[in-house]
């Protein structure tokens, strides 16, 4: 079992759904790839009683009414976790009080998490002795039930690849003008028709582009502990691939100077701008990250360094030095393909402004 998330525990609750427990655990498990096992109990509402368990179908008798059987494994997607809930009284869709139902959603944890089948949970039971079974597709998988016979009943669908799930609830599509050749549809990808002068004055070359936060202060940075902190992107391709990459915020010049980090956020009269040590910086992004509300957005607009020409710091040799595979992520970024693969553990992304979607006012 698990933990179900607060956010999907309040919908269920809302929706008249009660999440099957045991031992104040969600019946249900949240896996990484494969196969989401949903092991059902004999804990119902309205007197189900659990009769009879095999080939990974369970048989059910209610009060006054034949047995009914109960699927518990589906073939999911990576990312995708479900839990199982038991229908009660008033719930929106009009079922049996007593029938198990299963919602799929991605997220939990400190992200808000999605029900990818909020308006039509999957009916996992069927009146012995018609039969249910699961079939994976595509996109998702299909729910059948059939009558003895073989005649087909009912067939349910649930999509479970939804795509772009790192950017958050709220997906703003890369389709500006400055977004360059066929990668105008994607989440992420270049902004900046070309690299500009940046940090610095004529001494560090950057390009703008959209990303999905994906991780906040990974790990220490190494070269300053207290004012800098490494976090993670990703960048889609054409296929809906991620490709990941750590990025750096903050840090210092020769004399020690923190550098503060820039950040934009929209306001009615249009952008506003603010630079903010990293501490600050770094919460304001851990707002942003956690934001739980439906307009929330995990997309960032980021400024990062493609070139060194003589900055006043320690880090100008490590961007040079990876200046070939920057090169190959401006042009992937501009094409949605030939993402750089397997770089090197110490690459990064030096940061040095980054604009929050609409909507977000730290």
């Amino acid at each position: 079992g698990f933990t179900l998330p607060d956010d999907v525990r309040a919908l269920a609750r809302a929706n008249h759904l009660a999440p099957i427990q045991d031992e104040n655990k969600i019946v249900g498990w949240v896996p990484t790839a494969g196969e989401l096992s949903v092991m059902l109990t004999d804990h119902l509402v309205s007197g189900a009683k659990l009769m009879q368990m095999d080939d990974g179908r369970v048989t059910y008798s209610f009060d006054g009414q034949p047995g009914s059987i109960a699927v518990h494994d589906f073939p999911v997607i990576e990312g995708v976790g479900g839990a199982a809930f038991v229908a009660q009284k008033d719930n929106p869709w009009g079922l049996k009080e007593g029938t198990v139902v299963v919602w799929f959603f991605t997220g939990g944890g400190k992200a808000p998490s999605v029900v990818l089948n909020q308006d039509a949970p999957l009916r996992i039971m069927v009146d012995a002795p018609n039969k249910i079974s699961v079939a994976k597709t595509d996109t998702g998988l299909t729910l059948t039930s059939t009558d003895q016979t073989g005649l087909e009943i009912e067939k349910q669908n649930v999509e479970l690849k939804q795509l772009y799930w790192q950017c958050g609830q709220n997906i703003y599509l890369n389709v500006n003008g400055y977004v360059e050749k066929e990668a105008k549809v994607l989440p992420t990808g270049l902004i900046s028709e070309k690299e500009f002068d940046g940090l610095f004055h004529n001494l560090l070359m950057m390009v703008t582009a959209r990303a999905c936060l994906t991780k906040l202060n990974d790990v220490p940075d190494p070269f300053f502990p207290d004012l800098a902190v490494r976090n993670k992107v990703v960048f889609f391709d054409l296929d809906g691939k991620i490709h990941e990459y750590n990025i750096m915020i903050g840090g210092a010049d020769n004399q020690g100077l923190e550098l503060m980090m820039g950040f934009g956020y929209s306001v009615p009269s249009g952008m506003k701008y603010r630079a903010l040590p990293i501490k600050e910086t770094l919460s304001i992004l851990e707002e942003y990250y956690n934001n739980s509300d439906v307009t929330a957005s995990r997309q960032i607009d980021i400024d990062f360094a493609t070139q060194d020409l003589g900055a006043p710091w320690i880090l100008g040799k490590y961007i040079n030095q990876n200046r070939e595979l920057i090169v190959q992520l401006i042009e992937a970024l501009k094409t949605g393909r030939g993402f750089p693969e397997n770089v090197p553990e110490d690459f990064f992304l030096y940061v040095s402004q980054l604009d929050f979607m609409p909507g977000f006012v730290p």
